[in-house]
């Protein structure tokens, strides 16, 4: 039986010799947590590509309650402000996570499209944000008190990606709705004509078949609207091809490190190892994994975007590329006309409407 930590005496002197024990097993649950993670990014890569859904939709790694506890745990060795950690793999163990964090943010911007309306959504998204504001606040402590010393600017980075990321999330999940509504009423729209087109078609006695080549049109809207649920509408955004590019610079700057780290550019502090022993070169791994796997779908959406925009790019000017949609801000418009169609917060003020209306 384990001894009682107050140690024995006139002084009732505190025993710490066993607290650090258990941390190497706290470094598993970290790497499990981790490679649950990178299992599930897996599969959405997989399927979307054996089933040619080349915008890659969030399935089973999508926004919810599960996924960020699982991010929360995969994410331990940076949250310890404490722990001194000396050694190679420590410091990689460390950026890691933070990799680990971008990665997954940018493969959780289609799941946003999921929810049936941006209410739905904020719980998540809220939870989402507090948790990733309190994990680059942890990441920046620790780079001030120099428990963190090693890959500075790699850290920085990492972290700017991750509040980007975070933003890309949010303005998307206002926007989507509208475009939902905009998509269904577009779909109402040539449906209704190709209804009056077949019925005339019908009465003069002509033959149906113009109708039929015609309903690929209204289809498509559709299929956008509805059959994708509508993940498609959203991996054709522009900030669909933001979090390709955010999430690819975030797996070159793992790579890097850890490249820079094995040639020797980089000096550590002795050969010591933390409190987590062996656990933290089984985090760097499975971290390391998770990130590659996980920058398919960010790199996927981009290239397929890409692909489709070089054909149009000598028709766009500079003005078209920079003009702001009124899907993007339809929302927020409504919002500050009728505040009541916003979240409901419980009791609400007098001055927090007021203050939301004149901004």
């Amino acid at each position: 039986m384990q001894q009682h930590a107050c140690a024995g005496g006139d002084d009732l002197s505190l025993n710490a010799s066993a607290f650090s024990g258990p941390l190497p097993w706290v470094g598993l649950f970290a790497a499990a947590a981790s490679s649950t993670c990178a299992l599930a990014m897996a599969y959405d890569a997989i399927s979307a590509v054996c089933r040619r859904r080349l915008w890659f939709p969030s399935s089973l790694f999508s926004l919810n309650a599960t996924t960020i506890t699982l991010l929360s745990i995969a994410s331990k060795l940076p949250l310890d402000l404490s722990s001194p950690m000396p050694s190679r793999f420590d410091q990689l163990a460390k950026l890691s996570s933070s990799a680990l964090l971008a990665t997954a943010a940018a493969n959780l911007l289609l799941s946003v499209a999921s929810f049936r309306n941006f209410a739905s959504a904020a719980s998540n998204l809220g939870a989402l944000a507090i948790f990733l504001v309190a994990f680059v606040s942890n990441v920046a402590i620790q780079i001030s008190t120099g428990v963190i010393y090693a890959f500075l600017p790699e850290h920085c980075i990492v972290l700017a990606l991750i509040l980007a990321l975070l933003l890309i999330l949010c303005s998307s999940a206002v926007a989507v709705q509208t475009t939902k509504l905009l998509l269904e009423s577009q779909f109402t729209d040539k449906l209704d004509i190709n209804q009056r087109v077949g019925d005339a078609l019908l009465v003069d006695g002509a033959h149906f078949q113009p109708t039929v080549r015609a309903r690929p049109r209204p289809t498509r809207f559709w299929l956008m609207a509805h059959t994708s649920s509508p993940q498609y509408v959203l991996g054709r955004f522009a900030t669909s091809t933001a979090s390709g590019v955010l999430g690819l610079l975030n797996c070159i700057i793992l790579v890097e490190a850890t490249v820079r780290s094995f040639i020797g550019s980089v000096s550590f502090c002795g050969k010591g190892t933390s409190e987590y022993k062996w656990s933290t070169t089984v985090v760097f791994c499975v971290q390391a994994v998770a990130v590659v796997v996980g920058t398919i779908a960010p790199a996927g959406r981009l290239w397929n975007a890409v692909r489709f925009q070089v054909p149009h790019a000598r028709s766009r000017s500079c003005m078209d590329e920079l003009k702001v949609e009124k899907y993007w801000t339809e929302s927020l418009t409504e919002w500050k006309v009728n505040p009541s169609l916003m979240i409901r917060f419980h009791g609400p003020s007098r001055q927090t409407r007021k203050m939301i209306i004149h901004k």
